[in-house]
């Protein structure tokens, strides 16, 4: 069922690319079409609960679309940082495979949204983007150690550059 989901999405995301691949760019630091289709899964939940099925699936879904080049970014590779510079990269796909959820009884944090890295927890790292509301920690399942997570200000205002013509699922 989960494989038809994610295949059903997949469709739906290569409409929305044949629909945005032409579309014009304008505005400093955003990221540009370079003329190959180009596709990004990122995968934080990887090292919690692998499903390489989805992987190879979803891969060669995306090729079978036009999509020339598939990068995959599983568990460590998640990081803040990684949030931070994947603008820049130029894909005009990201599917994203990552715990996230509202952050609640935190009253800096509350009823946002975050998304999930898989870079363990620290007080002191990223101190002026926790002192700005932009990260903050979270615990993926009970018994796991607090990650960093990214919210809504880290995307406006942490990220290098923007998305230029991407669909993000």
């Amino acid at each position: 069922m989960w494989l038809a989901i994610g295949l059903g999405i997949i469709t739906i995301a290569a409409v929305a690319f044949a629909f945005t691949r032409t579309s014009p760019t304008s505005g400093p630091a955003i990221s540009t079409y370079s003329g190959e289709p180009r596709a990004a899964i990122v995968d934080q939940l990887y090292n919690l609960r692998a499903n390489q099925v989805f992987f190879e699936d979803t891969t060669q879904k995306l090729k079978d679309y036009g999509f020339d080049e598939v990068d995959v970014y599983r568990g460590d590779d998640v990081t803040v940082d990684f949030y931070r510079q994947l603008p820049t990269y130029g894909y005009q796909l990201i599917i994203f495979r990552v715990h996230s959820g509202l952050l609640e009884g935190r009253e800096a944090v509350a009823d946002r949204t975050w998304l999930f890295t898989s870079e363990p927890y620290s007080r002191t790292r990223y101190f002026f983007e926790q002192l700005r509301g932009q990260v903050t920690h979270a615990t993926p399942y009970e018994d796991t150690p607090s990650v960093f997570a990214v919210g809504a200000k880290f995307i406006t205002q942490g990220m290098e550059g923007q998305f230029a013509n991407t669909a993000i699922i």
